[in-house]
């Protein structure tokens, strides 16, 4: 009752009682060592009973008077003594300063050092959320002492519900205050990004360090991020009931998984509960308990196993698996190391230990390598385990990529049909998160505690691999960006991870941009037009229509789980639509090298589908070209000449952002532009541009054509369908100025010469390199064969050298060259 009678107090009273607690305790330590330095006995032995209320006061001094329960009728008993005080202090000046209760402990909360501390590690900078409090203190006014005292208690209440101590601490009080619905409280939060929820992970995260640190239980990985409280034993190879026998062929070609579990090198598992749950059921039943974890590289099958073990050593496993061992058998060792007759005779008394012994349970990992290899030991392995798969003494867990798995079960279907498959999928990004915590608190104990990792870098770093990094899978590939975004820091001689640091990593990674666009980013994005406009001539329909769509995906509004922009370009030939796409790959990949190119005439036939996706042990030349190059622009020209079931394989991609191959690989189009070609009803185009009809009714017109050659289906699936019309011989003469400036910029940077084209020049080599049949497309050839071939052969006569003019002029179809 003590803590709410003085809540109750008045602020003076609250003060006379806290002098008189000082003044007792002070009281107390004097005499305690007066009464023990005294002669008498009885005396000092009452100094002894002092000194021990007193050592009792201080061992205790932060605990309540009661534990948190909810049954507890007295809630302010729950608050230890900082709480209180922290409480009190407010309280207090609330009242003294006129001021809202809830912004006055908000402030003595930020004052603390463990807040100040997880602000840090959220990248929110202590000093600017001071001075808006202080700010927004000015400008509140205060409530009724009776209102204090009810909002304190709801406070308290809201603590006692989130809070996992044993007492109510300071940072309870913080987590409950930033909960409340206060407009200021709302406004502060949503001004600084921080919230109750990302408050009390970094202060968990705090904490939990500070325990591993006094208690020197920091582990070096993340699998040995586990802690028995119970003693630890010797390996036992014998089980409690001394029913099993020991098994020395095994354990020479095995690894003991208890035996690493118990001694907490292994073990520690975040996510996956679905399948770990799964994978002990499975090998709870009496017989054909054997189970086959299916999944990508990296995804955590080990970890599972791992687990498992961890699981068994503390008791926490069905009663059928109780004091099994786990072992992992080496079998590139067994099946290499010794010769076939020698080998023949091992597997067979691995085997018999593994039956007489009675509770070992065996874990091979990639069981696929006993079919890959010719080596005659692998079949011999492979018949032992056939025969002793339905005995209810023989456990097996074996491990499988989801490619080799389709193989396996297509190929040795009689002897993988033995497993129960359990599918192990990736972790969601909650889980990774919590993982790169654990991750994170390893590597500030390994550089020393000389650096500090922001949870907004964790974050960033979960985001930016589940997004873009898909050949790893979470949260692998996320740890992999905070080691390098760590190291860097380190080198950079810093002291702190942020999630800019992160980013840095990723866009050299990955060469795409992630930052928020700045203001000058931004300022390009609304002028894109014109920037497309000094390389691209006319088409404004097109360039406007692309610009957009990479406007959207810049502000963070394209489409998720689908690919950046679809677009599909209609129009004659040689009229910019490679053009355009080649400036698009370039500003949004950072070059014409991050083009996709395939000509879809190849794959006019149902065979050819293989080929581009991938089948019958062949790599598909599109899935594996996205996987290569997972951040590129996908050109497919001439599409609507590929088979119609190569065209409806898109359907998919355009809708899920992926495409999954015949083995379930998948692969993610989320970060790629497609642009398909097509050159369909171009003489519709050209017919009614000369009857003087205007683009939009074109375009409408043709959209309704395009359903005799696509789908509906698929081109309402498409982002844009962009229509190109032909170009004017002033369009042509535009193009070839272009050309003949960059021809005049690749001489000028390569060689130090400078050429002047006269206007009659341009116009000679745009009529030469215009056709209405093939639009500007020969006009490449015409400036190579009357341009680049004569320079050329000047140069390596030395009629150029460095530093010269070179002028070219044109007179009835013939072009003069003069140095000047």
């Amino acid at each position: 009752m003590i803590n709410e009678i003085k809540l109750n107090m008045t602020v003076l009273e609250r003060f006379i009682f806290r002098t008189v607690s000082y003044i007792t305790y002070i009281t107390l330590t004097f005499t305690g060592l007066t009464f023990i330095i005294s002669d008498i006995e009885y005396l000092k032995w009452l100094g002894v009973l002092i000194c021990l209320f007193l050592i009792d006061r201080i061992i205790n001094q932060k605990k309540g008077f009661q534990k948190i329960s909810f049954k507890s009728k007295n809630i302010f008993l729950n608050l230890s003594p900082s709480a209180l005080s922290l409480i009190e202090r407010s309280l207090d000046k609330s009242i003294l300063n006129k001021k809202p209760l809830k912004l006055v402990l908000l402030e003595n909360i930020f004052n603390l050092k463990s807040i100040k501390t997880a602000l840090q590690r959220l990248e929110i900078n202590y000093k600017e959320i001071a001075q808006h409090i202080e700010q927004t203190l000015k400008n509140s006014k205060t409530e009724s002492i009776k209102e204090s005292r009810e909002i304190i208690k709801d406070i308290v209440k809201k603590a006692q519900q989130t809070s996992k101590n044993t007492y109510l601490t300071e940072e309870d009080i913080a987590v409950a205050v930033l909960d409340c619905e206060d407009e200021n409280i709302i406004k502060l939060a949503k001004l600084f990004s921080i919230t109750s929820d990302t408050l009390k992970k970094s202060l968990i995260w705090h904490n939990q360090k500070s325990k591993l640190y006094l208690l020197q239980k920091m582990p070096f990985s993340i699998s040995g991020f586990v802690y028995n409280t119970e003693s630890k034993s010797k390996t036992r190879i014998i089980n409690r009931a001394w029913t099993s026998r020991p098994t020395p062929t095994l354990d020479k070609f095995g690894l003991d998984l208890t035996s690493q579990a118990r001694y907490e090198k292994i073990g520690f598992l975040i996510g996956h509960k679905k399948e770990y749950d799964e994978l002990e059921d499975i090998l709870s039943k009496k017989q054909e308990g054997n189970v086959l974890l299916i999944g990508d590289p990296k995804v955590g099958k080990k970890t599972l196993v791992s687990h498992l073990a961890w699981r068994i050593v503390r008791d926490e496993v069905k009663n059928t698996l109780f004091d099994m061992r786990l072992i992992s058998l080496d079998i590139t060792r067994l099946i290499s190391g010794t010769d076939d007759s020698e080998a023949s005779k091992t597997i067979q008394l691995i085997i018999q230990e593994i039956l007489s012994a009675k509770n070992v349970i065996l874990y091979i990992d990639k069981i696929d390598l006993l079919f890959k290899t010719n080596h005659k030991n692998a079949s011999s392995l492979a018949d032992a385990l056939n025969g002793v798969f339905k005995n209810e003494h023989f456990k097996i867990i074996s491990s499988i990529t989801k490619r080799e798995y389709t193989k396996s079960k297509n190929d040795h279907s009689s002897f993988i049909t033995n497993f129960e498959p359990v599918l192990v999928n990736e972790i969601n990004l909650d889980e990774a998160e919590n993982v790169l915590v654990i991750k994170s608190i390893i590597l500030e104990n390994q550089y020393r505690h000389k650096i500090l990792i922001t949870i907004p870098a964790i974050k960033k770093a979960v985001y930016i691999a589940y997004k873009y990094l898909h050949e790893i899978p979470l949260p692998e590939s996320a740890i992999r960006i905070l080691e390098e975004a760590t190291e860097e820091t380190i080198s950079n001689d810093e002291n702190k991870v942020t999630q800019n640091t992160v980013i840095s990593i990723a866009e050299r990674k990955i060469n795409v941009p992630l930052r928020t666009t700045n203001d000058e980013e931004a300022e390009k994005l609304l002028n894109l037009e014109n920037i497309i406009h000094q390389k691209f001539i006319d088409q404004n329909e097109a360039v406007s229509a692309v610009a957009s769509m990479l406007r959207q995906h810049r502000s963070g509004l394209s489409r998720p789980k689908a690919p950046i922009a679809s677009f599909l370009f209609v129009g004659p030939t040689g009229v910019g639509k490679t053009e355009l796409a080649k400036i698009l790959a370039e500003y949004q990949f950072g070059s014409q090298n991050n083009i996709l190119r395939f000509d879809m005439t190849e794959f006019q036939d149902e065979s050819s589908i293989i080929r581009l996706i991938g089948g019958n042990e062949r790599v598909g030349q599109l899935t594996e070209s996205v996987k290569q190059k997972p951040y590129s622009l996908i050109l497919l020209d001439e599409f609507e000449k590929a088979h119609p079931d190569i065209i409806n394989i898109f359907l998919q991609v355009f809708d899920d952002g992926h495409l999954t191959d015949t083995y379930g690989s998948k692969t993610i189009f989320e970060n790629t532009i497609i642009i398909a070609t097509s050159n369909a009803h171009s003489n519709f185009i050209i017919q009614e541009l000369d009857k003087g009809s205007s683009m939009v009714s074109i375009s409408n017109d043709l959209k309704n054509k395009l359903t005799e050659i696509f789908k509906p289906e698929l081109l309402n699936r498409f982002s844009k369908i962009i229509v190109f019309k032909n170009l004017s011989k002033d369009d042509t003469e535009k193009i070839a100025q272009l050309k003949l400036n960059e021809l005049a910029k690749t001489l000028d940077e390569t060689k130090n010469i400078t050429i002047k084209f006269t206007d009659h020049t341009v116009k000679t080599i745009s009529e030469i390199g215009y056709s209405k049949t093939f639009g500007a497309r020969p006009l490449r050839e015409a400036i190579n064969e009357n341009l680049k071939n004569p320079i050329a052969e000047k140069i390596l006569k030395n009629e150029i050298n460095k530093e010269d003019t070179l002028e070219i002029d044109a007179e009835d179809g013939k072009f003069f060259f003069r140095t000047v």
